[in-house]
């Protein structure tokens, strides 16, 4: 079986692919957005594997939460690539694909910058490759984050949370990527029925109700 997994919700790009028990990865961070960079990116990975989309048995995206714009890229490319050969898609929640290849066990929340003064969280529990979700990503303010995190001791990973005294961490294993495609394969859905987690309304949707964005 030939995988092909990918997430777009970070301001990287991870790319991961296996085939005949050997995996493969790929990352870019930098300047140019996902929507110059990826597929240029994604066409090299697949000839430097060998590999052509017509070749893949099943598709992995990362649904997020995260950036819509990076995450409707990532949906529409793998979309692209699995309905012309009508091949399934494997939707993947980010948030359990960072907690999973962070290297340490133990109690685990993922922060992401939302919209100015909020943030997309999530809170797990890691044991090995096994993870136990305690509560779901939402949208919360800073102040009830900075809370949340002085409440109990935990591991903090992601974005923007250096003013909570933390280094940036946003990383995905390749290993990660595609095992996950792999073990969530009953989970399979059609082309058409991807969509991405975008918890927080977006700001055109905010301004027409009349809110804060």
């Amino acid at each position: 079986m030939i995988v092909l997994s990918l997430d777009t919700s970070t301001p990287t790009i991870f790319l991961a692919l296996y085939r005949d028990g050997k995996h493969y990865s790929m990352k870019y961070k930098g300047h140019e957005k996902h929507a110059v960079r990826l597929a240029p990116l994604l066409d090299y990975f697949l000839k430097t594997v060998g590999v052509s989309p017509k070749d893949i048995d099943l598709f992995g995206i990362g649904i997020g939460p995260g950036g819509l714009t990076g995450l409707r890229i990532g949906i529409a490319t793998v979309v692209g690539m699995a309905s012309p050969f009508n091949k399934p898609i494997v939707p993947i929640p980010s948030f359990h694909l960072m907690v999973l290849s962070f290297p340490l066990d133990g109690r685990i929340v993922v922060v992401r910058k939302a919209r100015k003064g909020f943030f997309y969280c999530g809170i797990y529990d890691k044991k090995s490759s096994e993870i136990r979700e305690i509560s779901s990503p939402s949208v919360i303010s800073e102040e009830d984050l900075l809370q949340r995190i002085k409440k109990e001791k935990m591991f903090v990973i992601g974005d923007g949370i250096r003013k909570f005294g933390y280094e940036d961490y946003l990383e995905i294993s390749g290993e990660v990527l595609v095992g996950e495609a792999l073990k969530r394969k009953d989970e399979k859905v059609s082309y058409y029925e991807i969509e991405p987690l975008y918890i927080q309304k977006s700001i055109a949707e905010m301004k027409l109700k009349g809110e804060p964005s």
